[in-house]
């Protein structure tokens, strides 16, 4: 019997012990309890997009900026003020003015250490993103263009471009540049899709990018090209993504069946302006997301306005919504 309870009581003191490993595995070098956590702000530039990441290590990337009004300079001025003085990455997605044109005050107001930009070989046509790239490289910012498999991972987090696809001839970068007219289509295809996951929950977020480059990410998913990415020792996983910030303001250029199906989001996340005139978000979105998870939860910033989301280094997270 004696024998009998030691033994009980050392696989007690294993299950402990592993257990601590489990949240050490999560936490990493970070100290115990809930001091350290990843804040996503979803931010509510109306018809635009910028989403602030503030990472657990104290890094902060912006992704876009949304339009250059003066409501939107403070707005977002303020929610970056709230997390750092400064940028680490600054993340402007394609030439869409409701995206960068921002772009500029936030440049002149805040230290960036590392812009990541479409990568555009004539930009004179494009005076708005002309004039915030030379603004980078009078302040000196290191740029670097947007490509898959950019991996800015911590043994802490997981955070990769998954896209645009900037190698061959049938890249995104090649179809812009080499050809005459400059289509939409086209512009929309130079923004990544970038992925996040910080102890176990995962976030997508999209910017204009379109059914073609998603089918891309999907065949890549697929295919196993995602497999090696991140210091933190597994591979990417895009299925049942608890977060996922819809392309194009939930328009159905992108947002496509195939790539929900994969995602099944379980929240999903629409930047967009009230009574816009181009009908955003798309009713046939809206279907997709119910009949990928008839679960998941929406939020809409012409709505919800700025949608903040915290998770703790025990993989919880709350979300705040009104702000």
């Amino acid at each position: 019997m004696l024998f009998t309870y030691k033994r009980k009581i050392l696989a007690l003191v294993l299950a402990l012990l592993l257990a601590l490993v489990f949240i050490t595995a999560c936490t990493g070098t970070f100290a115990k309890g809930d001091q350290e956590k990843l804040t996503v702000n979803f931010i509510d530039v109306g018809f635009g997009d910028a989403t602030l990441i503030s990472l657990p290590d104290g890094k902060t990337m912006l992704i876009d900026t949304g339009a250059n009004t003066s409501s939107n300079k403070d707005k977002v001025s303020e929610t970056v003020e709230k997390y750092t003085k400064r940028i680490d990455y600054l993340v402007l997605t394609n030439l869409n003015n409701e995206h960068i044109s921002n772009a500029i005050n936030i440049v002149e107001t805040f230290e960036i250490d590392k812009a990541f930009l479409p990568y555009v070989a004539d930009k004179t046509p494009f005076i708005t993103f002309k004039n915030i790239y030379d603004a980078l490289l009078e302040r000196e910012v290191a740029i670097q263009y947007s490509k898959s498999f950019t991996d800015l991972s911590t043994l802490d987090y997981t955070l990769v471009f998954l896209s645009p696809n900037a190698s061959g001839v049938d890249g995104d970068y090649n179809k812009f540049n080499y050809s005459e007219i400059k289509t939409q289509s086209l512009i929309n295809n130079l923004s990544p899709i970038i992925y996040l996951e910080f102890c176990g929950v995962k976030f997508v977020f999209s910017s204009d990018s379109e059914i073609s480059q998603e089918n891309w990410v999907v065949e890549s998913y697929k295919g196993g090209l995602y497999d090696t990415f991140g210091q933190n020792g597994h591979a990417l996983s895009l299925e049942d993504i608890d977060f996922y910030k819809l392309s194009n303001h939930g328009g159905d250029v992108g947002n496509s069946s195939e790539f929900l199906s994969l995602l099944k989001p379980k929240n999903a996340i629409i930047s967009v302006g009230g009574a816009n005139n181009l009908g955003y978000p798309s009713t046939s979105v809206l279907t997709s997301l119910t009949s990928v998870n008839p679960d998941h939860k929406l939020y809409r910033t012409d709505m919800d306005k700025t949608v903040r989301v915290e998770v703790n280094n025990f993989g919880k997270y709350q979300i705040y919504k009104g702000e």
